[in-house]
């Protein structure tokens, strides 16, 4: 790797490959919910040529749907997701900037009403494949591994901004209302922002908006839908202050908007919904980790009023 290249002994030295873990990877097994994902350490940065793949599922139980604002009411169904992603951090004009992918399996069972018709219905396939890139604007050079090593002793608060694009490969069928699938486009800008408050310390908060592109065949009819606004907070300490890479996390996010019309006629389904949650890294065997997260619903007005549990193994190496 030329300049890049570090020394083998140091890559195999077990203080260096733990500092990979301090990046803390945004990647991981997500929910097919895209909008009401909780992602702490999102704009966190990494060495250059850092590259993170992560495989894990998902279980969700409660009122779950790839897209809360349809019109089905009282829904009650079990969720189970399996995901693999992929993350790999590069220098973007001296800048510290990463691109990940993530393909998800879902496996769901849902009882609903649709007006005063009861309905069951059991779908397993993949949902719609996600691309992220994001970059640190600044407080976040391009670094090396011993560059980066000091940068976590020391942080500088960092900005940050990414794009997120959904893209419609997951299973549809245009005569069913809930599907896995999205049939449409959907991106999501974010600005994102982190500093340390105290040692051992790091608030992260983050804020950006869903656009979706139309759906041309929701039941034989042309469905558009508003914009969505998501924002997300994380309160982040290291479990021990010796150990960066090994943390948890307090999780909170809200997301409003996303009004939708069919065929022009405009539905009174606006989300204004809210998550709480937890979420640990756990490292172990030098640069392999594992990712924990629970989280609940705190305040629903539309659709979503779910618990998730999510289970990843990721493993760095550069």
């Amino acid at each position: 790797m030329g300049s890049l290249a570090v020394d083998p002994r140091r890559e195999r030295d077990p203080r260096i490959r733990s500092f990979l873990w301090s990046l803390a990877v945004g990647v991981g097994v997500c929910a097919p919910l895209t909008a009401q994902t909780l992602s702490p350490r999102a704009f966190w940065p990494g060495p250059r040529n850092t590259k993170v793949v992560s495989v894990g599922g998902v279980y969700q139980e409660g009122d779950v749907l790839t897209d809360p604002s349809l019109p089905v009411e009282g829904t009650e169904s079990e969720t189970r997701s399996l995901s693999a992603g992929y993350l790999q951090y590069f220098d973007l004009a001296g800048r510290t900037a990463s691109a990940n992918i993530e393909v998800p399996w879902v496996s769901t069972s849902l009882d609903a009403m649709f007006g005063r018709v009861g309905a069951s219905r059991d779908i397993k396939g993949f949902a719609d494949l996600s691309l992220r890139m994001a970059v640190n604007l600044r407080g976040a050079p391009t670094m090396s591994v011993e560059e980066f090593r000091k940068f976590v002793q020391h942080p500088k608060p960092i900005l940050g901004v990414s794009l997120e694009v959904v893209a419609p490969t997951g299973v549809y069928e245009s005569d069913r209302i809930a599907n896995l699938g999205s049939n449409r486009w959907a991106a999501k800008p974010t600005l994102g922002y982190i500093r340390q408050i105290r040692p051992g310390w790091t608030v992260e908060m983050a804020l950006g908006a869903w656009f979706y592109g139309d759906n041309t065949d929701f039941l034989g009819q042309r469905r558009e839908q508003e914009p969505l606004v998501a924002g997300e907070f994380h309160l982040i300490r290291p479990v021990r202050r010796s150990r960066p890479d090994f943390w948890v996390s307090l999780d909170l996010n809200f997301f409003s908007g996303a009004r939708t019309r069919t065929d022009g006629e405009q539905a009174d389904n606006d989300q204004n919904n809210s998550r709480i949650g937890i979420t640990a890294l756990v490292p172990f065997a030098g640069s392999n980790a594992l990712k924990v997260a629970v989280s609940t619903s705190l305040v629903t007005e539309k659709g979503g009023d779910y618990s998730s549990l999510i289970v990843a193994y990721q493993k760095a190496w550069r």
